[in-house]
């Protein structure tokens, strides 16, 4: 039985990680791409307003999954 504690505790640490990077990820790109943030991506290409919504959708994403594991990662400890 212990073994089986053992075993979903590395799980949930595993998805919480996974979370944490997807997220931090998420939103480093989104501060990359969308604003301009340390000068690599001049123009993405897009029109404004679908700029703004996947600019929007991408932070919304990020902070959903830092969130979320971080809430994982704190109902575990």
């Amino acid at each position: 039985m212990e073994r089986m504690a053992s075993m979903a505790s590395i799980l949930n640490t595993s998805k919480v990680s996974l979370l944490l990077k997807i997220g931090a990820l998420a939103l480093v790109i989104q501060l990359i791409v969308f604003q301009g943030s340390f000068g690599l991506v001049s123009d993405p290409g897009l029109s404004d307003s679908l700029e703004s919504v996947l600019s929007s959708g991408l932070l919304i994403a990020a902070v959903v999954l830092l969130l979320g594991g971080l809430f994982l990662y704190l109902s575990d400890s």
